[in-house]
């Protein structure tokens, strides 16, 4: 287990590493920098050229990655170009709000999807099933931020003592930081629900088939204890999947729900220094998503020796 976690552990700093130098000439290959940002009309050559040396950004594209990488291994992701803050300070007075998001939304989603997947692959072929699977499709075809924009018109129109936009801590108004969350949660939830209901109906269905299932029931068990506790169990390795896959997706789909709600988190703080050309922001902000991405995959991982003991993770 531990020699497991280990090897997971470097190679995550080996994708990391990759991820940085894709990342570092990815981004300085878009047109523009944060200087002409910052001078605006008053861009001039000269002008250009002193405030680029003054930060550094004359110099080699090679040698400003290796003084940003031997920062970043000493844990210091620099200084904003914008703000002049540090970066790793913004990202962690950010991340919480990215990461309730995340975790609501991955909380609706489940209680959405599995009843919804077990309902279609027991009732197979019925009326109710040829019902749900449209709805999953449509779940699936529409973007989060179009569910967003419709939640704020229909909650402002119907309930809008419920919703009054921005965002409140959940420290200082508990109340007032899920209504807040909420709706986003709702439309980043209704992606992932959809494709976790596709795959709880299709793996489901799979187990159903199975001898011990047909021995179970021949038993005189309940069917739902035989779909519960028998099919639901042996079918959760393939929806532990996606849901991770869907959750780490989460960490980095959320930058237009965070814009359309007007949330203060990582995904908007990519967004704003993409337009601003603040380099370091970006990179330190994909970093840290990548990270957790990786993150709780790992965790899905070891979870797999829990939900199935005749997995061994050597």
């Amino acid at each position: 287990m531990y020699t497991y976690i280990a090897r997971r552990l470097i190679l995550t700093c080996f994708i990391l590493f990759s991820l940085s130098i894709i990342l570092f000439i990815s981004i300085h290959a878009i047109p523009g920098t944060i200087v002409e940002v910052m001078l605006g009309v008053e861009a001039t050559t000269e002008n250009v050229a002193a405030l680029e040396k003054k930060m550094g950004l004359d110099k080699p594209i090679f040698v400003q990655y290796l003084k940003w990488l031997s920062n970043l291994v000493r844990g210091d992701l620099g200084d904003s170009l914008r703000t002049g803050r540090p970066i790793f300070g913004e990202i962690l007075q950010r991340l919480p709000v990215t990461l309730q998001l995340t975790l609501y939304s991955m909380i609706i989603s489940i209680f959405i999807a599995i009843p919804m997947g077990m309902i279609s692959a027991v009732k197979q072929n019925s009326l109710v099933d040829h019902l749900l699977r449209p709805i999953s499709i449509v779940g699936l075809s529409v973007p989060s931020f179009w569910w967003g924009i419709l939640f704020i018109i229909l909650i402002s129109y119907y309930i809008p003592s419920f919703y009054s936009g921005g965002y409140v801590s959940i420290f200082s108004d508990f109340w007032g930081n899920f209504k807040a969350v909420f709706p986003p949660s709702l439309a980043m939830g209704i992606g992932m629900a959809a494709v976790v209901t596709r795959f709880t109906r299709s793996s489901l269905i799979e187990v159903l088939k199975e001898d011990y299932i047909v021995t179970a029931r021949s038993k005189g068990l309940s069917e739902l204890w035989v779909v519960g506790k028998h099919g639901m169990r042996n079918s959760l390795i393939n929806i532990l999947t996606i849901i991770g896959l869907q959750t780490a997706s989460l960490l980095g789909g959320a930058v237009l729900v965070e814009v359309v709600f007007s949330l203060p988190g990582v995904g908007r703080l990519v967004l704003d220094a993409v337009f601003q050309r603040d380099y370091p922001m970006v990179q330190g902000s994909i970093l840290v998503i990548s990270f957790l991405f990786v993150m709780v995959n790992l965790v899905v991982d070891l979870l797999y020796g829990w939900l199935d003991p005749r997995i061994r993770l050597s």
